[in-house]
Formats: structure tokens, C-alpha cells, sequence
């Protein structure tokens, strides 16, 4: 019964393979399709690996976000730079337009009680401010102060000096050098510099010059070698002399004067060597010491923007950072108006802007300065028949007025600007009349 029985049900499913149609290979072609619904399950596999290669895809994605965050970074940095950048010059911007000239601590600085001021000269360490000036009347000393960030000026004493008439300020460093010259007639210019909280003069007490009596002295230095030039008279014509101190003596070339018939102030620079501005019977020159012609020499042609002769032609002059130098002078116009120009010397002297600096008004007493690279000009006009202080600024294109004019009362007249910059800021000293006596003030 059981073979039978088995016998049965084979003949059972060859009867239900003939109704189908399938072979033995068939049959083992369906079990290959469930071993293939297996591999269906392989592919869920290498969907999870494709999941694995979305996510490197994400990864990918990420790298590249990072990469646009760097870009993003660079840019920022970037921008932070142009805005430095536009800052500066934004901040020279507005010193072109909105300058307001400001008193530096107590003012006058030499008191409304006092008897006045002669001279003055201003000079900084690069932080702060020295201003130093001979009284008017009195023993006429020297005196020098310095501002120390609080409204008073402190003074270096001792004083350096007395029976003074001309005064000059310069710094080696942290170290002020002063020059005087006395109304004495022999050993009457003197040059010192501070040390241990002390004034100490180079060489002995005083040297006598060729000019017996100066209205004008500016001093340059080379280094710890102080260079003067003087302006007098006395045994000299009108005179302008050059003097240096070779580290033991006074030096003078031969011949020592430049000329005697000095028609302004000369000015002193030393860069490479000395370099002296001056006006020669009205012919404005920048002269240095030749030493293979063992003469005077001029740099390049006369400054000069016509012939007429003048008395009041005082000239100031400046180097830039690269050594450049830069002149500005007074000059006569024929009509007997006084104009302030400025040349700079690239191949020969090239007159930096189309005409003058000064307005419409007779001006004189000019002092430049470059600071930030940018040439500034202080300068006296007149104007409603007061001597008002006025600053212009060279911005590449045209004369730039910074500001009103500097006095404290335009009715009052004032004198003799001298402008430093520190720390890029302009610093301008002058003298202006309080009653007819005349006071020492600083504005930045």
C-alpha cells in the first residue's frame, strides 16, 4: 500500500508537469528565480550601498559647503581689508572738509600774564608736542615745554638759556636739540641738547659767526651732528650762513656764507646732506655743498615764478619718506602782493599744483610739512587787513583749505605757523596778538 501510494502521487505530478507545459530544466529555472529573489535580497544590499554612496555623495555636498564657507571667509577677510583701507582714506577725506582746529592743552601757552613772545619753534618726539620760545621782554629766555597729555604744558627746565632773539627746535629721537642765538655781539649762538634731565651745549659756552646779530636760525640734524643756517646781518651784508657740528667742533665751508643779500628766512634740511632753501636778491634756490667744485651749488633751477624783488620771501622746506623734497616759499608778485608756492624736485623743480597756494590775500611766513606722504602748507594771509593762519593741503588734484583759519580772534593778527604732523595728525604753533602783546598757541 505504501509504494502503491507513492507510485500514486508520482504519477500525480508528471500529469500536473504535462498539464503545464515544464520540463525538469524549467522547474529548476523556477528555483532559480527564488535563488534570484535571494539576490533581490542582495540588491536591497546595493541599495544600502548606494545609501553608503548617498551619503559619500553628502559628504561630498559637505566638502563643498566647507569650500564655499572658505570662499565665503576669504571674502569677508577681503572686505575687511578694502574697509581699512577706505577708512584711511575717508579719515583724509575728512581732514579736507571738516577740519576743526582745536587748542592743545592750556593756552596761551606762555600765559595771558606774560610779557609776550619773540620766537617760537614746535618739534615732537613723534608722540607729543615741544614747543620752544624766547620770552619777549626780560632776561628774553629760552623756554621749553612740552605737552604731556593733560591740559598743562610741563616745562623742561632749566631753561636752556637767556638774552635770546631767535630759537629753533629739532629732535634726534626722544632727544630735543635747541638752537639760540643771543643779541650779544660775539659767542652768541648756541646749540644743546637735553640729556639726564640737563641741557648740554656742544662745544664750548657760545660761537661767534660771520653776521654779529640774526633775525632768523633753523636747525637740521645729521643724527647727533646738528646743521644751522642763520639769517643776519652785521659784517655780513644781509647774510645767510651754514654751520655743522663734525662731532668736536663748529665747521664752516669756505666760504661760509651763502649769500649777503638774503631777501627772506632760508631753511635747512638734511637727508642724503644738507639742503638749504633760500632767496638770494629775490632768486629762490635750494643750494647744496658741492664737494668735487669745493662751491655752493644750486639743485636743479631757481624756484623762482618771476623777477621782482622782494624783503619778506621766507621759505620753509620738507622731505617726504622716500626723500623727496618739497619747498614752499613767499614771493612777490610786482605789485607788491605777496604769494605762497610749493615745488617738488623729480628731474628739475616741478611746481606742484597750476598756480599758487595761498588765496586771494598777500601771505608770507610759509611752513610745510608732509605728513602721511601728503604735502601741508601753514601759512599767514591777509585778510580784511588782519593776518589770519590758514592750512592747505595738497590732495593731488588742487589745494585744499583744512578748515577756517586758525586764529583765536580773526580780528587779532597773527605770525610765523610752523606745522608738524604726529602721529599723522597736523600740529600748527603761531603767535597771535592779545592787546598788541603777542602769545603763543597750538592747534591740531
Amino acid at each position: 500500500m505504501i509504494n502503491s501510494k507513492y507510485l500514486l502521487l508520482s504519477l500525480v505530478l508528471l500529469a500536473a508537469v504535462a498539464v503545464l507545459g515544464c520540463d525538469g530544466d524549467s522547474l529548476n529555472a523556477s528555483f532559480d528565480a527564488s535563488t534570484d529573489t535571494d539576490t533581490d535580497t542582495d540588491i536591497d544590499t546595493d541599495i544600502d550601498t548606494d545609501t553608503d554612496t548617498d551619503t559619500d555623495t553628502d559628504t561630498d555636498t559637505d566638502t563643498d559647503t566647507d569650500t564655499d564657507t572658505d570662499t565665503d571667509t576669504d571674502t569677508d577677510t577681503d572686505t575687511d581689508t578694502d574697509t581699512d583701507t577706505d577708512t584711511d582714506t575717508d579719515t583724509e577725506t575728512d581732514i579736507d572738509t571738516d577740519t576743526v582746529w582745536a587748542l592743545v592743552g592750556d593756552n596761551p601757552i606762555d600765559g595771558l600774564g606774560s610779557s609776550g613772545v619773540r620766537d617760537h619753534d614746535l618739534g615732537s618726539d613723534g608722540t607729543q608736542p615741544t614747543v620752544a620760545y624766547v620770552q619777549e621782554a626780560g632776561t628774553g629766555s629760552v623756554l621749553v615745554l612740552t605737552y604731556t597729555g593733560v591740559p598743562v604744558w610741563a616745562p623742561l627746565n632749566p631753561a636752556p638759556g637767556t638774552g635770546a632773539e631767535t630759537v629753533s627746535l629739532a629732535f634726534d629721537g626722544l632727544v630735543p636739540y635747541v638752537l639760540y642765538t643771543q643779541s650779544a655781539f660775539a659767542d652768541n649762538v648756541h646749540v644743546k641738547f637735553r640729556t639726564v634731565g640737563l641741557w648740554q651745549e656742544l662745544g664750548p659756552p657760545g660761537f661767534s659767526l660771520q653776521c654779529m646779530s640774526h633775525w632768523s636760525a633753523a636747525l637740521a640734524l645729521d643724527g647727533v651732528n646738528p646743521h644751522l643756517v642763520t639769517h643776519g646781518a652785521g659784517g655780513c651784508g644781509i647774510g645767510v650762513e651754514h654751520t655743522w657740528w663734525n662731532g668736536a667742533s663748529w665747521q664752516q665751508h669756505s666760504p661760509g656764507l651763502l649769500t649777503m643779500m638774503g631777501h627772506g628766512y632760508p631753511d635747512i634740511l638734511f637727508t642724503d646732506q644738507a639742503y638749504i632753501a633760500i632767496s638770494d636778491n629775490s632768486v629762490h634756490s635750494v643750494k647744496y655743498w658741492d664737494s668735487v667744485a669745493i662751491a655752493w651749488a644750486d639743485l636743479g633751477s631757481p624756484l623762482s615764478m618771476n623777477v621782482f624783488n622782494g624783503s619778506q620771501e621766507d621759505m620753509s622746506i620738507a622731505a617726504d619718506g622716500l626723500g623727496n623734497l618739497y619747498v614752499a616759499w613767499a614771493e612777490n608778485d610786482g605789485t607788491g602782493l605777496y604769494e605762497v608756492y610749493v615745488k617738488t624736485f623729480l628731474v628739475d623743480w616741478t611746481l606742484v599744483g597750476a598756480g599758487k597756494v595761498s588765496g586771494p590775500g598777500s601771505a608770507g611766513s610759509p611752513s610745510i610739512s608732509i605728513i602721511g606722504g601728503i604735502p601741508l602748507v601753514a601759512y599767514v594771509e591777509e585778510v580784511g587787513g588782519v593776518n589770519q593762519v590758514f592750512v592747505r593741503m595738497w590732495n593731488g588734484a588742487t589745494w585744499q583749505q583744512l578748515g577756517p583759519a586758525l586764529n583765536e580772534d580773526l580780528t587779532e593778527s597773527a605770525y610765523k605757523p610752523v606745522i608738524v604732523g604726529i602721529g599723522g595728525v597736523p600740529h600748527v604753533a603761531f603767535r597771535e596778538e592779545v592787546a598788541g602783546v603777542q602769545h603763543l598757541y597750538v592747534k591740531n
